[in-house]
């Protein structure tokens, strides 16, 4: 007979059986391979001529045994190789580098800690004191979610994201209507008011499809003309919103310098439709960024300068947490161990990944000591996640490291769509086990997660994506690759910045979103993005963040933009059977002197933070 035992008995005691850096061994059924088909015409074994007998075809002409089907590579088919962008450093702006995922063995791997991208901060920034990060006199740094204004209480909502799970998969054709509408207006507000337009510029402005001799302006959204495909620059529409008549225009841009645009975008338009259907484009405006955050003087001395006050140190990783050939999880247990002295460690899924060799077929069994147990992904979560957290804070009882998990959309136990909310129990509380009375199924059981304010509160979970506030920074985040999908839907012509890494992050700033792109896939072959339109305004920046945390498969890189936020790709912790990247952020305080003079003057006048010229940003190899 097997005596009853508890979730946490039962990951505790595989865990001392296992060891500390896994838990579980775990077998799964292997995807089925592939099946690859020769298309390709074979030659004659005789010198290669082919036979007398045979007509030789015609140039480019299509084999006699039918059509051929040749794949098309798109960024979920191709080589991680042609997925990275050359390495380039820009001096006092930024830097990027990328490499191909390495074959050898994570364990067998000989440049750990190595740093990718070393990108230093304008103002001179001190290293933080690791011993003040265990028990040392470093004081615990808030974290707390940017919640929309006015917004109080129990009905506190988040500004970006969603707080729970909500009803989705049920949208009419009528509320997503009046979701793209109501987009509109807000980015007519912000483009008209805040863009910098001259008032002559704006006293221009017609609807979208209004014939006209004279220049006029528009405001509208880039659209494709084909219902399918990538866009190009005899395809670029300008679609008008429903207020104005809904109509669409064809827009001619031989005559622009530069620009670089995609499907979804809102952009003002100046130029000639003398037609009603073709507008010949003379200036384009493509979008305008939010202000920065600010905060009182007074405020930034106490966190800068106050007793116990040190330069923040954040680390950031994104999933997968494990390389392609086993579940172990072992760069997900190293990036613990030395993020251990930091501050705060964001870790943006999938931490279940769905494409996971072992994962996705569905079948995973845990070996403990009672035998083979098939589990749920939740359960999976709860052994491999929630347990090595558990574990971290057992083992280092008095570190001020607080953990920031991000769900995924490659996240097999969560919800799949954009927005995502927190993670949390499907089931509240669990389910009942039909064979242990005391356990728990399909509960996720993430240690630490007290209610907002608590002193105990270590983790926590954030919807995807994200605006949450590290003491006085605020930092933005999703999970979700939309730089790659931005940089297969953009069309460019001689960009103003030609940095593409830069430009592409900077699109979101423009637009005021964490997910610019309509359609959801930017009208591109490739992975879809469940986007709810009844959300869609959860995916607005109420302001632009002081950091932008970015993870993409594209190259690692750390960049101040125009508007001075600061982005980073941490890249992926594990490329395939290897080790990946994480970030590691340190900033600094405002000098004293400065603060205090800004304070004599104009004591209750909220000063932009400057971030980005105060943080020290290094991408190293786990």
């Amino acid at each position: 007979s097997v005596m009853p035992c508890s979730s946490a008995q039962r990951r505790t005691r595989t865990r001392s059986r296992q060891g500390a850096k896994s838990m579980a061994s775990l077998t799964a059924t292997p995807r089925e391979p592939r099946v690859s088909f020769d298309v390709a015409p074979k030659l004659e074994k005789s010198g290669g001529t082919p036979s007398p007998d045979k007509k030789r075809g015609a140039p480019h002409s299509t084999p006699g045994n039918g059509p051929m089907k040749v794949p098309r590579q798109t960024g979920d088919n191709l080589p991680p190789s042609m997925l990275q962008t050359p390495s380039a450093s820009i001096p006092g702006k930024g830097a990027a580098a990328g490499a191909a995922p390495s074959t050898v063995p994570y364990a067998q791997r000989k440049n750990a800690m190595a740093v990718v991208v070393d990108m230093k901060a304008s103002i001179e920034v001190a290293a933080a004191d690791p011993v003040a990060g265990l028990g040392g006199s470093r004081t615990r740094c808030a974290i707390e979610i940017v919640a929309e204004a006015g917004a109080a209480g129990a009905e506190m909502q988040p500004a970006v994201g969603v707080a729970k799970r909500f009803r989705h998969m049920f949208t009419t054709l009528q509320q997503r209507a009046g979701a793209l509408e109501q987009g509109f207006q807000e980015m007519q507000t912000q483009l008209m008011n805040n863009a910098g337009l001259p008032p002559s510029v704006i006293e221009a402005r017609v609807p979208v499809g209004v014939p006209s001799q004279d220049t006029v302006v528009c405001m509208g959204r880039i659209c494709c003309e084909a219902a399918e495909g990538k866009i190009n620059k005899m395809s670029v529409l300008l679609e008008g919103g429903r207020m104005e008549g809904g109509q669409r225009i064809k827009l001619l841009l031989e005559e622009l310098q530069s620009y670089a645009l995609f499907p979804g975008q809102y952009v003002v338009v100046e130029g000639i439709n003398s037609s009603g259907t073709r507008m010949v484009v003379k200036n384009l405006c493509e979008g305008v960024p939010r202000p920065l955050p600010r905060s009182a003087p007074d405020e930034l001395m106490k966190l800068h300068h106050g007793v116990g006050s040190q330069p923040l140190s954040i680390a950031v990783a994104a999933g997968p947490f494990c390389t392609n050939d086993n579940l172990d999880y072992e760069p997900l247990s190293d990036l613990l161990h030395n993020a251990k002295h930091n501050d705060v460690l964001v870790l943006c899924g999938p931490f279940v990944d769905v494409n996971h060799p072992k994962l996705s077929g569905g079948d995973v069994d845990i070996e403990t000591e009672d035998g083979v147990e098939s589990v749920d992904y939740d359960t999976f979560f709860n052994f491999k996640i929630s347990g090595v957290l558990e574990t971290l804070y057992e083992e280092n009882p008095d570190t001020k490291l607080q953990v920031v998990l991000v769900p995924s959309l490659h996240d097999a136990h969560h919800d799949y769509v954009f927005p995502q909310p927190p993670f949390a129990d499907r089931v509240e509380g669990g389910q009942q086990s039909p064979f242990f009375p005391e356990e728990k199924l399909f509960t996720l059981d993430i240690p630490h997660t007290g209610g907002l304010g608590e002193d105990s509160k270590r983790v926590h979970c954030v919807s995807n994506p994200a605006m949450i506030k590290v003491n006085e920074v605020v930092v933005g985040v999703t999970s979700t690759d939309v730089l790659m999908q931005l940089g297969k839907a953009e069309i460019a012509q001689r960009p103003m910045s030609s940095n593409r890494l830069g430009r592409l992050a900077e699109h979101l700033l423009k637009q005021q979103s964490f997910h610019p792109l309509f359609p959801a896939n930017g009208g591109v072959a490739g992975e879809p993005v469940p986007v709810d339109m009844t959300k869609s305004d959860r995916l607005r920046m109420p302001m632009s963040p002081d950091v932008l945390l970015v993870p993409s498969r594209l190259a690692t890189f750390a960049r101040k933009l125009d508007n001075g936020t600061l982005v980073v790709n941490p890249g992926q912790l594990a490329r395939g059977s290897g080790g990946g990247t994480f970030a590691s952020l340190t900033i600094g305080g405002l000098s004293k002197e400065a603060l205090e003079q800004v304070a004599a003057k104009e004591p209750s006048t909220p000063i932009p933070h400057q971030v980005a010229e105060r943080t020290a940003v290094q991408i190293r190899r786990i």
